[in-house]
């Protein structure tokens, strides 16, 4: 398992509680019901603080639980267990190639931009600049394609016949059975009381 890392996951947070930011600033002023208080000539509504506190919480956990449980293991793994999981093996297949090279695709842009900027270009709004970048995406696409193509004669030189080996075997102990109750019990309270309020 990978630790994580507080920074990291403050930051993450500062970017969801960013755009929630944006939803105080409209909620407690446009939800109408009972006022709560005022501000000149504006009044805060209750119903839109309820509101704004409820996603703002709602989102905040849902980001939390996502990093506890996905973060912290490599992604091959979350891979495998997608696999275990039962989904179907064509999209953790997807997955695991898209996670993987994308860096290959992003080393590449980059590599083009800096091509680019060794030439002298400099990004405008002018014909030139949306010229160069439709060429650089356009050259992108290329690479990518014979880059893949390339990928697949290797992995079928390997003995590649559509199924990943994991070298780690995934097993279910008693730590695992109660960590799942204990989830499940925690999921089906929160959609008990979700339900009870409305």
């Amino acid at each position: 398992r990978q630790q994580i890392d507080l920074k990291e996951v403050l930051k993450r947070m500062l970017i969801v509680n960013a755009l929630i930011l944006l939803l105080w600033v409209i909620l407690p002023f446009t939800f109408h019901g009972e006022v709560l208080t005022r501000m000149g000539s504006l009044a805060i509504y209750r119903p839109g603080v309820i509101l704004a506190a409820q996603i703002t919480l709602k989102s905040n956990a849902i980001l939390l639980a996502f990093i506890t449980l996905i973060a912290t293991m490599p992604f091959a793994t979350l891979g495998h267990a997608l696999h275990r999981l039962r989904v179907p093996e064509k999209i953790v297949h997807l997955l695991l190639m898209t996670y993987r090279y994308i860096f290959v695709i992003e080393h590449e842009y980059l590599r083009l931009m800096r091509a680019a900027k060794i030439r002298g270009f400099r990004p405008g709004t002018n014909v030139n600049t949306y010229r160069t970048f439709a060429y650089i995406i356009g050259m992108l696409f290329v690479r990518s394609a014979a880059r893949a193509e390339r990928v697949h004669q290797a992995m079928l030189c390997r003995g590649f016949k559509g199924k990943f080996y994991s070298l780690q075997e995934f097993q279910i102990g008693s730590a695992s059975w109660a960590f799942a109750i204990i989830m499940t019990a925690f999921i089906v309270g929160l959609v008990t009381l979700e339900l009870s309020n409305g």
